[in-house]
C-alpha cells in the first residue's frame, strides 16, 4: 500500500513538472486553428482540468491554460486564467504581456495599452511588445484626439530601434498629419538615409516639399524613383503646376502604361493635352473617365469648361425681355414706357483644335410709347441680322476674336418719330489674354442704338465705334483672393458733331471673411465724359459712378446653381442732356441713387443641355425703373 501511494505521488509530481517547468512564449497574433488541431487543444485542456487540485496555486499552470484557451478563441476563459496567474505572481511578465494582447484583439485599446506600457517600463525595449504597441499607434493615429498617444508610442519604438525604417516612416507620416512639417521632414530624411530604396518615405517627403512649394526638391527626390507609377503621377502633377505640359504628358502616359485604370493619371493626361491645345485628344481621355464615373460633377465641369467648346458643336438659343418706365422730374409723373425684346440663335462649330466659328441669327425689337398725354408710339423698331464670329486660339491663354455683323432695321406702324430704315455692317476685333492670374483685352467694335432726331422729327440708328484697353489681375494665393481690373475706353460717334465719349473705370472684387466661397463683394468706380453735348441722346460733360455690390453663389445640387446679387449705385452728373419721351431734360447737376437686385438659376440636363434663367429689377431716383427676364440654353451635340 505504501509503495502504491509513493508511485502515485511520483507520477503526479512528474506530470506537474512537465506542465509547469517551461513557460511558453506569449501569443501575439490571433490564429484560427483547423478542426483537427482544435480537438487536440480541447484534449489538452481536459488533461489540465484533471490536475486542478494539484496546480491551483501555480501561476504558470494558469498561464499555460490561458494559452490553450486563446488557441480556440475562448477569450473569456483565457482572460480569467491570466488574471489568476497575475494574482498568484504579480511579476509574471509573460502573463502581463499576454493579457495586453488579449485586450488588443478585443479592441479594448486603453486597457491593452496599460498592460503593454507597464511592461515597457519594467523591461525597457522588450521587443515582444513592439507589434502590439505598433497596432495601438495605428489605431490612435486615425483620430485627432488620440494622435498624441500614437506619437508617444512611435517615439518609444524609435528610441528602442532607431534604425527601423518602418517606425521612422510612421512617425514622420504622423508628424506630417499633425502639421509639424519641419519635424516630419527631419524624421523622414533619417529614414531615407537608412533605407534609400524606401519609396513610401519618398512619397510623403515629396508631398511636404510640394505643400511648401519646394517643387525642385520634390522633383529631384521623385526622379530617383521614376520607374514607380506613383512617382510618375506625382511628377506629372508637378510638371502641370510648373506649366511643363509636354513633360507632364510623358509622365502620365508612362503611368498609364503600367496601369491603364489609374484615373488620376488619365485625368492628368487629359489636362496636359488641353493645355497644349490638343482638345480632340483630351476629349478621348475625358470620355473614358466619364464613362467610368458618370456622376462625378467636378470631372464633367472641367470637361465642359475646357474641352467641349473646342470639340463639340452646340446651339445656343437666347431670349431677353425688358420693360422700362421713365418719369419726367419736372412733371413728376411717368411719361414714357419702353419695351425691349431680343432673341438670338447661335450655332457653335469647332473647325479644329485652334479655330472655332459662331454663326448667329439675331432679332431685336424696341418700342417707346408716350403714356402721358398726348399719348402715342414714339417709335416701333425691328432689327434682324446675322453675325459670324471667328475665334483663333494662338496659345493656351491667348486668342484672337474677329466678328462681322450685318443688321437691318425698319419701323412699323404709325409713329410720332417715323423710323429711317437702315442696313448696317458692324465689325469687331479683339485680342484677349486670359489666364488664371491675368486678363488683358485690346480691341474695338462698331455698335448702334436708336435715337430720336428732334430736328427732323424722326428716329434713326446712331452708330459709334467702341475701343477698349483692359487689364485685370487676380491674387488667388492671398487671403480672400482679391481681384482688380482697370480699363480705358473711347466711343467715337458718327454724328454731325463727331462726338467722343471717354471712360476710365476701376473694378475690385474680394471674398467676404468667414463666408467661405459663397459670398463676395465688389466695387466699381467709373468716370466718363463727352467731348460735346448732343441733345439727341444721353450726353453729359462729366459723370462719376460708384457701385457697390454683394454676390452670393451656391451650388444647390449636383447639377444646379443659384446666384443672387444686389447692387447699390450712386451717380453724379454735370451738364447733361437726357431725352425723355418727346422732350429733352436738361440739368446743370444731377445726383441719382439706384439699386438693382438680380437672380440667376442654372441647371444641367443629361450633361448636354445647360438652361439658365435670370431676372433683375432696377430703380433709381430720377425716377427710372425697369424689370428684365432672360433665358439662355446651351445644348452640346
Amino acid at each position: 500500500m505504501n509503495v502504491f501511494r509513493l508511485f502515485l505521488m511520483i507520477t503526479c509530481f512528474l506530470l506537474q513538472a512537465s506542465l509547469t517547468s517551461a513557460v511558453s512564449v506569449p501569443i501575439i497574433e490571433e490564429k484560427i486553428l483547423p478542426p483537427e488541431d482544435t480537438e487536440k487543444v480541447f484534449q489538452r485542456i481536459r488533461e489540465y482540468d484533471k490536475q486542478t487540485n494539484l496546480t491551483t496555486n501555480d501561476a504558470e499552470y494558469w498561464y499555460e491554460l490561458a494559452l490553450l484557451y486563446i488557441q480556440i478563441s475562448n477569450y473569456d476563459n483565457a482572460s480569467n486564467a491570466l488574471l489568476k496567474a497575475e494574482n498568484l505572481d504579480p511579476d509574471f511578465l509573460e502573463a502581463t504581456i499576454q493579457q495586453g494582447y488579449l485586450h488588443l484583439w478585443r479592441e479594448n485599446w486603453v486597457t491593452a495599452y496599460s498592460y503593454l506600457n507597464n511592461v515597457s517600463k519594467s523591461n525597457k525595449c522588450a521587443r515582444i511588445i513592439n507589434p502590439g504597441l505598433e497596432k495601438l499607434a495605428h489605431q490612435w493615429e486615425i483620430d485627432d484626439s488620440t494622435r498624441h498617444k500614437s506619437l508617444a508610442i512611435y517615439e518609444y519604438l524609435i528610441e528602442c530601434m532607431p534604425k527601423n525604417c518602418d517606425y521612422l516612416l510612421y512617425h514622420g507620416r504622423l508628424l506630417n498629419w499633425m502639421k509639424q512639417e519641419a519635424l516630419a521632414e527631419a524624421v523622414l530624411l533619417k529614414a531615407l538615409k537608412e533605407c534609400p530604396e524606401y519609396f513610401d518615405v519618398a512619397l510623403i517627403l515629396a508631398s511636404i516639399y510640394k505643400k511648401q512649394e519646394r517643387r525642385r526638391e520634390a522633383i529631384q527626390l521623385l526622379e530617383q524613383f521614376s520607374d514607380k507609377k506613383e512617382a510618375q503621377v506625382l511628377l506629372g502633377g508637378l510638371a502641370l503646376y510648373c506649366k511643363r505640359y509636354c513633360a507632364a504628358q510623358k509622365y502620365f502616359q508612362s503611368a498609364l502604361q503600367q496601369d491603364e485604370d489609374d484615373d488620376v493619371a488619365r485625368r492628368g493626361l487629359a489636362r496636359s493635352l488641353y493645355n497644349q491645345l490638343r482638345y480632340a485628344a483630351s476629349k478621348q481621355q475625358f470620355r473614358y473617365l466619364i464613362c467610368k464615373e458618370p456622376c462625378e460633377d467636378s470631372l464633367f465641369s472641367e470637361y465642359s469648361y475646357y474641352v467641349k467648346p473646342h470639340t463639340n458643336w452646340a446651339i445656343v438659343p437666347e431670349f431677353k425681355y425688358t420693360n422700362a418706365k421713365e418719369s419726367d422730374p419736372d412733371l413728376k409723373a411717368p411719361v414714357v414706357r419702353t419695351l425691349y425684346v431680343s432673341s438670338n440663335l447661335t450655332l457653335h462649330t469647332p473647325v479644329c483644335d485652334r479655330w472655332a466659328l459662331d454663326w448667329r441669327g439675331m432679332f431685336f425689337r424696341q418700342r417707346e410709347k408716350d403714356i402721358y398725354p398726348p399719348t402715342g408710339i414714339n417709335y416701333n423698331v425691328y432689327m434682324t441680322g446675322g453675325q459670324v464670329a471667328s475665334h483663333v486660339y494662338l496659345s493656351q491663354n491667348l486668342r484672337w476674336d474677329l466678328t462681322g455683323k450685318v443688321i437691318q432695321a425698319w419701323g412699323e406702324g404709325d409713329m410720332n418719330f417715323p423710323f429711317d430704315e437702315r442696313t448696317s455692317f458692324e465689325p469687331a476685333s479683339y485680342i484677349v489674354y486670359d489666364s488664371d492670374r491675368e486678363l488683358f483685352v485690346l480691341g474695338g467694335n462698331y455698335e448702334s442704338f436708336i435715337i430720336k432726331n428732334y430736328a427732323h422729327d424722326r428716329s434713326e440708328l446712331q452708330r459709334f465705334a467702341y475701343s477698349e484697353v483692359r487689364y485685370g489681375r487676380r491674387f488667388l494665393k492671398m487671403w480672400l483672393e482679391p481681384e482688380i481690373h482697370g480699363w480705358t475706353a473711347f466711343s467715337f460717334y458718327r454724328d454731325y458733331l463727331n462726338n467722343i465719349r471717354n471712360l476710365q473705370a476701376l473694378w475690385v472684387r474680394t471674398k467676404l471673411p468667414f463666408c467661405g466661397k459663397a459670398f463676395s463683394i465688389f466695387y466699381l468706380a467709373e468716370h466718363s465724359g463727352f467731348k460735346k453735348l448732343n441733345p439727341y441722346y444721353y450726353s453729359y460733360e462729366r459723370q462719376w459712378l460708384n457701385t457697390i455690390g454683394v454676390n452670393y453663389s451656391k451650388k444647390i445640387c449636383s447639377r444646379g446653381y443659384l446666384e443672387l446679387m444686389y447692387e447699390q449705385r450712386w451717380r453724379s452728373t454735370r451738364n447733361l442732356f437726357l431725352p425723355v419721351g418727346d422732350t429733352i431734360f436738361v440739368a446743370r447737376r444731377l445726383f441719382v441713387r439706384a439699386y438693382r437686385p438680380s437672380i440667376r438659376l442654372g441647371y444641367r440636363f443629361r450633361d448636354k443641355v445647360l438652361v439658365e434663367i435670370g431676372a433683375h429689377y432696377y430703380k433709381d431716383t430720377f425716377p427710372y425703373r425697369d424689370y428684365s427676364l432672360h433665358v439662355n440654353i446651351l445644348w452640346y451635340f
